[in-house]
């Protein structure tokens, strides 16, 4: 079982972590981190999103906010408004005002006014050409969120040029992400009869018909654009994800959740990393009756959009040259799982403004999820060189150096944090969790009574605390605070394992076993549904009852299948029980995932041998040993099983004494010397082997184990017999 107040070894609900920044959106904001509503006290700390926005196939539309940022760059380009007073047919566009907008965007956009003046001042100029002026004008426009200024600069562009389809259907666009779905239909229908093959304007539309309640006509426009699956040997076409999306979501819809499941299984079929297409499909699986299979869904985390190809969108993305147009782009791939593509993204975002925190700290964050920490750290650090007193930056740094495995250095830079905004909740929070991992319990205490003075009666935070209060020795203090929180948030399941294994500690299974059983009454997520059963599951086993424990533990399976913890219960169950077989068909899959943990590749190997499979042992303990040539018990294991296995090609005495010997010269164990007796009978020494373990038979009875004796003793008879030790096997 986990300590008390801790959850599976990390600590418990830390907010520990980077969010991306600078999405599309004027609400983008700059953060991270998860932060509560209230501010920090420092007036260059803003708040954060506690969710990502999500990013439109229209194109990168920042907000003008994340472009005010540059100045005083030194750059003095800007233009006048340009006029239509030569050409009464067309809108008098509302230019906004570039002054302190960041330079890079500041330059694009005067320079597009100066041209589009140049055209309006000149009667002569011809319709084409003032269209494409005004369009591009609105593309940039649209790239920098400026939507007012563009769909007026997209009317006049439609206005001299009406059979050109672009303009409508980027109109269309900006009114389906302003909400304004009867003009977005408008305009929209309009691109698809000026552009029939048009697949973006078709699937923008079916969108717009979708959310405004016109199902059935959306789902037309989703077929039209499918049209029937691929020639048998070519990949799907490049729209597929997203009619399939579409006609999905029409299915459910229209009341027809069997269909919906057929088009959005499909869609993950195409694109797995497309989370956006499991929340409708589990809803459909449960109007199916089909509720295990949702819970399964929901419980695989990945949050990436359907892709949508569109060349119009691109072209308005190619327009944004600002950090913070640069830094929604890297933000898209980013919440799309694209990587590598968003530090690209990030790195140029640094490079149009190398004093922008905000960019630096989302290329940290990239190669946070890209397990690159020591690289995140360092781009933080370059950061808080520029910005010592920047808060977020001191927290994101922290949690970096969280990750790399140095919990003093992340205590310094959380409280440099907490020096320049003394109510940053969730410094504090994440301070508190992390002296509680160091058992520092008083100090913990002080930072979770920090989080309460922001936000007074947060249950996590009063039931950390109260685990402070019972491991730091106010064990019934402690555990009174506890059940108090429990009574005013039932749900809460992490201050109910705690309790709970504390009533086992104590040893009132009945108590703990309540406990568990009220958490999978009251809380339905997989992680929660499975720690219950693998707790339940343990504590079966401790009250000798190896059916219910067996239940529960594959219960816990079937709620989070990629559960580690409850993996290698069951495991152990199962090796308990002589059934090593179906412990290596559990595990082998889940160490092909997880090929680091360590933990679990001790596991297989246990399970492969005890299976007696010791070929394929063998060879698991090789490539173990490449990873981590110098572990102890990979090599020890390996000795053993090459001085004892009975087949042949797996054997090699030399080898095993060489393994042994230097295995017991690091650790003197009696079980790692009686190793050293084994591999000398497989090279034919054993004269030496029988007196090596009769030196050990005098160690073991003086150590008064008489299974440990026994065991020796048995052995040495073989020794003096002739024969060497062998275990079985096949």
């Amino acid at each position: 079982m986990n300590r008390p107040g801790t959850e599976g070894g990390r600590p418990a609900n830390g907010r520990d972590t980077l969010q991306p920044s600078s999405l599309q959106g004027a609400s983008a904001s700059c953060g991270c981190g998860r932060l509560r509503s209230r501010k920090p006290t420092s007036r260059r700390l803003r708040p954060l999103p506690t969710q990502l926005l999500v990013f439109l196939s229209a194109g990168l539309c920042l907000g003008l906010s994340a472009i005010l940022t540059g100045c005083n760059q030194g750059d003095t380009s800007s233009s006048p408004a340009p006029q239509v007073s030569a050409f009464p047919q067309l809108t008098e566009v509302q230019h906004p005002s570039l002054e302190g907008v960041e330079r890079g965007a500041r330059v694009t956009l005067a320079g597009l006014r100066g041209s589009l003046g140049d055209l309006l001042s000149k009667a002569e100029s011809p319709p084409k050409d003032l269209a494409a002026a005004f369009g591009r004008m609105g593309q940039a426009y649209h790239a920098y969120g400026l939507a007012g200024a563009a769909g007026q600069c997209y009317g006049n562009a439609a206005t001299l040029a009406p059979q050109d389809y672009r303009w409508p259907s980027l109109r269309g666009s900006l009114a389906l992400k302003s909400g304004h779905l009867a003009e977005a239909e408008g305009h929209l229908r309009k691109a698809v009869e000026l552009a029939p093959g048009d697949a973006p304007a078709k699937l923008h539309l079916g969108e717009v018909l979708l959310q405004s309640g016109q199902a059935e006509a959306a789902r037309e426009n989703f077929a039209a654009v499918l049209d029937g699956p691929p020639p048998e040997g070519q990949a799907p076409g490049p729209f597929d994800p997203a009619a399939l999306y579409g006609l999905g979501r029409a299915a459910a819809a229209l009341g027809e959740p069997a269909a919906a499941v057929e088009a959005l299984e499909k869609v993950l079929k195409l694109r797995p990393e497309a989370g956006a297409a499991r929340y409708p499909l589990a809803q459909a699986l449960r109007k199916l009756g089909r509720r295990e299979e949702a819970q399964k869904l929901l419980a695989e985390s990945s949050r990436g959009e359907i892709p949508l190809p569109d060349p119009l969108a691109e072209e308005i993305a190619e327009l944004a040259v600002s950090s913070g147009a640069l830094l929604g782009r890297g933000s898209e791939a980013l919440v799309n799982g694209r990587i590598e593509e968003a530090q690209q993204w990030y790195r140029k975002a640094v490079a149009a403004d190398p004093r922008s925190s905000e960019a630096r700290r989302n290329l940290a964050l990239s190669h946070s999820q890209a397990g690159e920490h020591q690289e995140a750290r360092k781009v933080l650090e370059a950061a808080l060189r520029l910005h010592p007193s920047e808060a977020l930056l001191s927290f994101d740094l922290a949690n970096a150096q969280l990750a790399t495995g140095d919990p003093n250095d992340a205590i310094a830079s959380f409280k440099r944090a907490l020096a320049t905004a003394p109510d940053f909740e969730a410094a504090h929070f994440n301070l508190a969790n992390t002296l509680m991992q160091l058992q520092r319990w008083q100090e913990a205490q002080v930072h979770l009574d920090g989080v309460l003075e922001v936000s007074p009666g947060d249950p996590r935070a009063l039931y950390q605390r109260a685990m402070c209060l019972y491991q730091g020795g106010q064990q019934e203090e402690g555990l009174k605070a506890l059940k108090e929180v429990l009574a005013e948030t039932p749900d809460l399941s992490a201050a109910r394992l705690s309790l709970a294994s504390i009533l086992a500690q104590r040893k009132d299974i009945l108590g703990a076993r309540h406990q568990y059983q009220e958490i999978l009454r009251l809380d339905p997520s997989p992680a929660s549904q499975a720690s219950a059963h693998l707790q339940l599951g343990l504590l079966a086993q401790q009250t000798h009852n190896p059916v219910d424990a067996e239940s529960n533990l594959r219960r816990a399976m079937a709620a989070e299948p990629k559960n580690l913890e409850a993996a290698m219960a069951l495991a152990q169950f199962l090796l308990q029980r002589a059934r090593a077989g179906e412990a290596v068909e559990l595990l082998e899959p889940l160490q092909a995932e997880n090929p680091k943990n360590i933990e679990l590749r001790y596991r297989l190997i246990t399970a492969l041998i005890g299976s007696g499979d010791h070929v394929a042992g063998r060879q698991a303990l090789e490539e173990g040993l490449k990873a981590m040539p110098q572990d102890l018990a990979l090599n020890h294991t390996l000795a053993r099983l090459l001085a004892t296995s009975p087949i042949n090609r797996v054997r090699d005495g030399q080898r095993a004494l060489r393994l042994a010997q230097s295995v017991y010269s690091s650790d003197r164990s009696l079980d790692h010397a009686e190793t050293i007796a084994m591999a000398m009978a497989e090279t034919g020494d054993l004269k030496g082997a029988a007196g090596w373990q009769r030196g050990l038979l005098q160690q073991a009875q003086q150590m008064n184990d008489r299974n440990l004796t026994n065991r020796i003793a048995v052995n040495l008879r073989s020794y003096e017999a002739g024969r060497p030790v062998r275990m079985t096997g096949r």
